[in-house]
């Protein structure tokens, strides 16, 4: 996926989430709740699929945009731990042709999201991102968010 693909899926209006995000316990990886990957459909008809975890101890979120055979094209963390000059929420983006086999390592601080409930979080990134999403963002019960 090259840059201009990766603007054209990004400024796309008919993304959506069909179903719930739901982070769960797997066996062995707490603190981490994971998400398992969730579809997203668009009418480019790219693979695409979100993938997530959620920290219970440090309310940390991150949530990851994916297309299969290419790899992660964007990341969300909030609460995270900070990258270079950015703050502990920020996102990484695709910059350059190889970024999805560098794991998209260039971040941007996201201010805008580091206040809020991770609820209101998410909802911001799925309008900032054109992604209509039917369905409820679980986190695990007792979660401080």
């Amino acid at each position: 996926m090259n840059r201009i693909e990766f603007e054209q899926l990004r400024d796309l209006p008919d993304k959506q989430i069909s179903g719930n995000v739901t982070f769960s316990a797997k066996r062995g990886a707490r603190p981490l709740h994971i998400l398992d990957p969730i579809e997203v459909h668009n009418s480019l008809g790219i693979d695409l699929v979100l993938q997530g975890t959620y920290n219970s101890v440090i309310n940390k979120l991150t949530v990851q945009f994916f297309v299969r055979g290419v790899g992660p094209i964007c990341r969300f963390c909030v609460n995270g731990r900070v990258h270079g000059d950015c703050g502990r929420t920020h996102k990484h983006d695709l910059l350059e042709e190889d970024d999805p086999g560098r794991n998209i390592p260039n971040a941007v601080d996201r201010p805008d999201l580091a206040n809020l409930s991770l609820p209101e979080a998410w909802g911001k990134m799925c309008d900032q991102a054109r992604i209509t999403h039917v369905g409820s963002f679980n986190l695990p019960s007792g979660s401080a968010n």
